[in-house]
């Protein structure tokens, strides 16, 4: 039995079943776990609790999962994030990649770092 807590994950995913399976699975290895079940309520529950990764559906309706994964970037440029979808596309796995890059990173190139 685990009891000591692992960290603290985010799923934000449109689908209940998908937000409650991923949150059971992760709450009994030990995680604490909030739900989202959009880009909105994600950002907004960032912004209020601290997250140390981030689970995000790619299709989601209204802020889709890439607009979800830069504005994440934008506020908490160290947050880990996994991307996940059902409708895998060359495209959308390239717009992932860009985004996880995001404007911290850019900077950091610019200073001549990594992060």
């Amino acid at each position: 039995m685990i009891t000591e807590q692992q960290g603290v994950v985010l799923v934000v995913d449109d689908e209940p079943a998908i937000r409650r399976l991923l949150s059971r699975s992760l709450s009994s290895a030990g995680f604490a776990v909030h739900e989202a079940e959009d880009g909105n309520r994600a950002l907004d529950l960032l912004r209020r609790e601290p997250v140390d990764i981030a689970i995000v559906d790619l299709n989601m309706p209204g802020m889709d999962g890439v607009t979800t994964l830069r504005m994440m970037r934008d506020y908490s440029p160290r947050l880990q994030v996994l991307v996940m979808t059902g409708l895998p596309t060359v495209d959308t796995a390239v717009e992932s990649m860009k985004a996880e890059k995001g404007p911290a990173a850019a900077r950091a190139r610019a200073r001549g770092r990594r992060d």
